[in-house]
């Protein structure tokens, strides 16, 4: 996502394997998750995070195309493979939980957990 678009991603640290299975670090982005913000700015946050969503994260994930169904990386068996490349990149999990938001601006700072992305009919971005 950070290499093919311009929506705001917190940059990967490492990737590998210890005791407890596989894992990612990326870098701390400071702010609150959006679901998480109070009563008083939950209004305007969830109003520019809308429009973030609509305008910067929709469009660009929908540009972003595969000849097959992918889950975060993997080939889901069995594929769905297609002649032209129509599926979608999805996040998977895209919500208020998953949005960081600046408390002082109540602008999106980032769109994290991507645990569940992968290449999707384009239906599931709505």
């Amino acid at each position: 996502i950070k290499d093919k678009t311009t929506i705001l991603v917190p940059a990967v640290i490492n990737v590998g394997e210890g005791p407890n299975g596989f894992f990612v670090t990326t870098e701390l982005i400071n702010g609150v998750p959006l679901a998480k913000i109070g009563n008083k700015c939950k209004t305007v946050a969830t109003a520019n995070a809308k429009t973030f969503v609509e305008e910067i994260v929709i469009p660009q994930l929908r540009e972003l195309k595969s000849n097959t169904t992918r889950f975060n990386g993997v080939v889901i068996p069995p594929p769905w493979t297609l002649a032209t490349p129509e599926f979608v990149f999805c996040h998977g999990d895209l919500g208020p939980f998953n949005i960081m938001v600046d408390p002082l601006t109540l602008k999106v700072k980032a769109v994290f957990n991507l645990e569940n992305r992968g290449f999707y009919p384009g239906v599931f971005l709505k």
